[in-house]
């Protein structure tokens, strides 16, 4: 079976008109990454979409919510964190979140025997402990 990706270049174009509009609006509601398909997969090494995505999202002081199962989300976190001290919260979750920025893990399970089993699982936790240690 062949794998194919199809990658949108001009997605980064299109977030960034979406964005002015709803800024302009003052609508910042969370962006969600991963939501569909994995934003961090080893292509957006190549092609530096998300990268560039979080980056306009930064711009427009938009709050983000990652969801992920990739190492790569280490290599944003610089642009995360500004996300994270500079992004507008919705107005109904102003007092109630600490963070501008969260990021999800996918893990079924901190069994180590079973953990062998799963894909990934272990990768995934060294990420996710990488994330924690950072201030």
């Amino acid at each position: 079976m062949e794998e194919k990706l199809a990658v949108k270049v001009n997605a980064p174009q299109i977030l960034e008109k979406e964005l002015q509009k709803r800024a302009r609006k003052a609508e910042h509601g969370f962006i969600i990454f991963s939501s569909a398909t994995e934003a961090w997969q080893s292509i957006e090494q190549k092609y530096k979409l998300t990268r560039k995505m979080l980056q306009i999202v930064k711009h427009y002081k938009f709050p983000v919510h990652a969801l992920t199962k990739s190492p790569l989300v280490l290599r944003d976190l610089d642009i995360l964190r500004e996300i994270d001290e500079t992004a507008i919260l919705p107005k109904d979750l102003k007092n109630k979140l600490d963070h501008k920025v969260l990021i999800t893990f996918s893990i079924s399970s901190l069994d180590e025997e079973i953990s062998r089993n799963l894909s990934l699982t272990l990768r995934r936790l060294r990420t996710a402990q990488g994330i924690a240690k950072l201030p």
